[in-house]
């Protein structure tokens, strides 16, 4: 299960790290050559689409593997229900939210 989270994590840190440079090589050879090359802008943007597609699905499982542990699942289902409480009670009108500052 790690390598196939780890992977995922991976795929998509190669990605982030990619499609910047890319993005500002259409754009310098759009403005410099042809305009014809912002049609290259389609790869940078399917790459930023991936990656943040693939850093979902690595949370998702790396999720998926915390809780599968039996010792863990009360652990995260109690850390659940805090934030899930602490949030109700931030958003009630005329309470105070966990770090003291008045809800909205």
């Amino acid at each position: 299960m790690h390598s196939e989270i780890d992977r995922s994590d991976a795929e998509a840190a190669l990605r982030i790290a990619l499609w910047p440079p890319m993005t500002v090589i259409a754009i310098y050879l759009a403005a410099t050559v042809s305009v014809v090359w912002l049609a290259a802008l389609l790869l940078p943007l399917t790459l930023a689409r991936q990656a943040i597609a693939l850093q979902r699905r690595s949370d998702d499982q790396l999720v998926t593997a915390i809780v599968a542990k039996p010792e863990l699942q009360s652990f995260v289902t109690d850390e659940v229900s805090r934030v899930c409480t602490d949030t109700n009670e931030a958003e009630q009108p005329g309470t105070t939210a966990p770090n003291g500052a008045p809800g909205s």
